[in-house]
């Protein structure tokens, strides 16, 4: 079994809007973020700083190539998830 690529337009935006909108509702204490990509970077630092929560990314990365540096810099934690800990889940 592989891991399968998938990606679709707008999917960012989605989990930005909601993140936020459950930071404004106060419905959580710390979101884990499953993310590649740093476009994300803004809504974190807002959930970080505006509304106290705390944020973690697992950061898939391929073949020891780290593509989201940004991305864990503004994160309460960061873990990188390679390509075993996919195949294994």
């Amino acid at each position: 079994m592989g891991v399968f690529k998938s990606e679709e337009k707008g999917s960012d935006v989605n989990v930005a809007s909601q993140m936020l909108v459950d930071a404004f509702g106060n419905k959580f204490d710390a979101a884990i973020v499953v993310a590649n990509d740093f476009d994300l970077m803004g809504p974190i630092r807002i959930v970080r700083k505006k509304f106290g929560k705390k944020t973690a990314a697992l950061t898939p990365g391929c073949n020891g190539r780290d593509k989201n540096i940004q991305l864990r810099k503004v994160v309460s934690e960061a873990v990188k998830v390679g390509p075993a800990h996919l195949a294994a889940s």
